[in-house]
């Protein structure tokens, strides 16, 4: 199975060359978010473009869709493409008081555009298993690549189950977010309505994968606030 990692926003280069060095060879991919939760931080195309230049981990990136017309969009997975980014993913977003939105693509439409392009990545959506099994089934129908899951326990592996066999060859990476002592104050009231694991439960809830008929291509950990702690479950997993 593989594994890939959440990578939050950084203010320093370096600091984001350092983290890189030390994921290879225990992770395939790095997932990097793009403004998480409407905050201005850092742009998931522009830092995955950078991570390709220093990295040979293969590169997950975001686009929030309510941002960009269709020009833009276009012109971002042609740079991509050319960076050698290997995976976009495109979300709605969060829309924040007093900033101004662009409605002309959505998220399932960016899909069909981007592999009307021809570009060389593969074009992504995420999914959501609080939906229902019909709602589900309607996502995956979309035909993305890559399929991003949110909302996995141990309650709805039957859900991820059928989107992965749904799915037929496309990717599909649940997220397993991390709580520890570090990062619990701030995540659990972000996530409220989130299923924050401590390492044991991550490391049981991957075992569980492991077991499916139909198991997804790999699982995708979040641990923002505590790198070293996602570090450390990524080099158990990897162990196994």
């Amino acid at each position: 199975m593989e594994l890939a990692f959440e990578i939050e926003p950084v203010k320093r280069r370096e600091t984001l060359e350092q983290r890189l060095r030390r994921l290879e060879g225990t992770v395939e991919w790095i997932d990097i978010p793009d403004s998480p939760m409407g905050t201005t931080r850092f742009s998931s195309p522009l830092v995955g473009c950078m991570a390709k230049g220093v990295s040979r981990l293969g590169v997950i990136s975001h686009l929030r869709v309510i941002d960009v017309n269709r020009i833009a969009l276009e012109a971002i997975v042609k740079g991509l493409s050319l960076c050698g980014v290997e995976a976009l993913v495109f979300l709605r977003g969060d829309i924040v008081d007093g900033s101004s939105v662009i409605l002309d693509v959505a998220p399932e439409e960016a899909v069909r555009i981007t592999k009307s392009m021809g570009a060389p990545l593969l074009a992504g959506l995420t999914l959501s298993l609080r939906k229902s099994e019909e709602e589900i089934a309607q996502r995956v129908k979309v035909g993305a690549d890559l399929y991003l899951v949110l909302h996995l326990s141990e309650a709805t592996l039957y859900k991820l189950e059928e989107a992965v066999k749904a799915a037929g060859g496309a990717k599909v990476y649940p997220y397993v977010v991390l709580l520890t002592e570090r990062n619990e104050r701030v995540l659990r009231p972000i996530l409220s309505k989130a299923p924050l694991y401590p390492l044991e439960g991550a490391l049981a809830l991957a075992e569980s994968l492991e077991s499916l008929t139909h198991k997804p291509a790999g699982l995708l950990i979040s641990s923002p606030g505590d790198f070293e702690g996602g570090l450390r479950l990524a080099e158990l997993l990897k162990r196994r």
